[in-house]
């Protein structure tokens, strides 16, 4: 996956939702000197990032913060179609997840959330909930992040192969095929360089392992270099792939009447045109 064009997505969505890229803390705690309980995600990154048909799993560390020893009620939940689990239960409010943890204690939950198949491209919340058994007014809420995106296990396609003439002529339109495959069965752009500072995006993309056509006149001889990328729907772009044109010189004069001419007769100019 292309890290750089997922990194800018990512950044885009958090800017217009206003998302906090920090690691996630408790958002609702209440408390007292005898009764304390916090939620925290210890996980690297602070939101989970799936596509639909997966599920994300998320670190999340409970402590009692209390003088007192406590026993907790926890519930995880999302929208309809994202199903949770703390340590692999279903605790919603009316079966939550129960844990005791002495004063001071603390211990790491491992919750999950399973993406259904047909939720939308979108962020969303796991929402997290600790309640004190020994005080009701004690709780805690923790909300994760989770971005469910195609760009998740979205593959760069495969550089191009470029076939057509290895050699030519110089001001002769010469053809070359193009064709690139996606792993992911996405279309693709075709980014084609036939000299330095003339390559170009096609404007449309193709089908996964569709060839297409385009043709250059060269005006200089010599061994020109073409270059040619691709970059599916998404942004994740290929390796470039090159391929060699040989575009020879013109062969010096070898008719050997023509030449004892130019050498018997006086035609400085046409002489030295032709190299003779």
């Amino acid at each position: 996956m292309n890290k750089k064009i997922v990194g800018i997505a990512i950044c885009i969505l958090f800017c217009f939702s206003g998302i906090s890229t920090a690691n996630m803390t408790s958002i609702l705690q209440t408390s007292n000197d005898d009764y304390a309980v916090k939620l925290t995600s210890v996980d690297e990154e602070s939101y989970q990032f799936v596509d639909r048909g997966e599920t994300a799993i998320f670190q999340v560390k409970i402590e009692n913060l209390g003088t007192l020893d406590d026993t907790y009620d926890l519930t995880a939940g999302s929208v309809e179609l994202i199903h949770c689990e703390i340590n692999d239960i279903y605790a919603d409010q009316l079966g939550p997840y129960e844990i005791s943890l002495v004063h001071g204690g603390s211990d790491i939950l491992e919750i999950t959330a399973e993406v259904g198949e047909t939720v939308q491209y979108s962020m969303y919340y796991v929402m997290v909930r600790a309640n004190s058994q020994n005080d009701s007014s004690v709780s805690d809420l923790l909300k994760l992040e989770l971005l469910v995106s195609p760009l998740a296990n979205n593959n760069p396609p495969n550089p191009p192969t470029i076939t057509g003439p290895s050699t030519g002529n110089i001001r002769d339109v010469i053809t070359y095929e193009f064709t690139a495959t996606d792993p992911d069965n996405n279309d693709v752009f075709y980014y084609i360089e036939f000299e330095d500072g003339a390559g170009y995006w096609t404007d449309d993309s193709y089908p996964s392992g569709e060839g297409i056509e385009r043709g250059w006149r060269w005006t200089d001889q010599g061994t020109q270099i073409i270059r040619a990328k691709s970059k599916d729907i998404y942004g994740a772009e290929s390796e470039f792939e090159t391929f060699e044109v040989s575009l020879p010189r013109n062969k010096p004069l070898t008719n050997q009447w023509f030449r004892a001419l130019l050498e018997n007769w006086d035609f400085p100019i046409l002489t030295r045109l032709l190299n003779l």
